[in-house]
């Protein structure tokens, strides 16, 4: 199995994004009562989306600094992963009982990571 090598630069960006993260949605619980009152649930459902950006352009960030071959690829497969999450996440937000952000969030995060996978698999297995 080969080792896996990240430059600390690339490393500090990923630690940042998940952190970030964590920050992005301590405070969106903190002030849910606020949020939802000024923008609605609908609103509200969407902030999970956040943190999904923000890791995909910090692994995008990392592949072009390397200057790796598949970063185009690797590039699309998160774009359209997160696109598939982001009409998840559209749709989710107006199913009823949907105001249980937790579940929301991971229902997005889990959304995001199959549909990620999935991609990979299918054009890995269209390459061979």
């Amino acid at each position: 199995m080969n080792k896996l090598s990240i430059n600390t630069q690339s490393r500090n960006e990923l630690n940042a994004s998940i952190i970030l993260a964590a920050i992005t949605w301590s405070l969106t619980m903190i002030f849910a009562d606020e949020i939802i009152a000024a923008n609605g649930h609908d609103v509200f459902n969407l902030f999970p989306l956040l943190p999904v950006v923000i890791f995909s352009s910090a692994v995008f960030r990392h592949l072009k600094r390397v200057g790796s071959s598949a970063a185009p690829e690797v590039a699309q497969n998160m774009a359209v992963a997160g696109l598939i999450a982001s009409a998840f996440a559209a749709i989710y937000s107006h199913a009823d009982g949907a105001g249980f952000a937790q579940l929301s969030a991971m229902a997005i995060y889990t959304c995001f990571a199959v549909s990620l996978a999935t991609i990979s698999f299918i054009r890995n297995c269209i390459k061979r």
